[in-house]
């Protein structure tokens, strides 16, 4: 699965998401253990704003505030999937795929039925940067088209969402010194 898979994001609304294999630094040796399996369902962490007003230059190194893992919302996944397997008549948003002929299993390798599993985040994890900052959500993301009856972006969603309960600062040691800004 590791050189065969595409990892699927959501490109309409363009949000930011980085995958975290937490156990070493390589999604494909990561992908090993789930060979068998189509597609693998990856829970993530929402990180809010952490106060910026203005459009911070990168996420590793300013956006280290997120939600409390078990917060209901990070109940959700992005997934890896065999684009081949993908029943594509029966797709209906980037968080969910029927797959034909295998099951949808999570980290620790357990089946995933939409929403209907444990939060799991301590193999592999979905940094989602769901917001940047004020400014980026409102000259950015409230003009982006909703999917889905999804809720409007409206000062209620940027409130719900701008969670910065947990510092958390794990992709910034593990890879910081990669990015630099001058």
């Amino acid at each position: 699965m590791c050189t065969e898979s595409v990892n699927i994001f959501d490109r309409v609304r363009r949000s930011i998401v980085i995958i975290l294999p937490r156990q070493n630094n390589y999604l494909g040796e990561f992908m090993e253990s789930y060979e068998g399996y189509n597609p693998l369902a990856i829970n993530w962490s929402i990180y809010g704003t952490n106060g910026h007003i203005r459009r911070p230059s990168d996420q590793i190194h300013h956006l280290l505030r997120r939600s409390e893992q078990q917060w209901e919302p990070n109940g959700f996944v992005k997934s890896i999937v065999r684009p081949e397997h993908v029943v594509v008549d029966s797709l209906y948003d980037v968080h969910h795929f029927t797959t034909s002929p295998s099951i949808t299993v999570n980290e620790n390798h357990e089946q995933v039925t939409w929403m209907t599993h444990a939060i799991s985040t301590e193999k592999i994890r979905l940094n989602h940067y769901v917001l940047r900052s004020w400014q980026d959500y409102w000259e950015v993301k409230v003009h982006r088209q909703r999917f889905n009856n999804a809720s409007p972006c409206d000062q209620k969603y940027f409130s719900f969402h701008d969670r910065n309960e947990v510092f958390d600062d794990e992709i910034l040691q593990r890879f910081g010194h990669l990015i630099h800004f001058s």
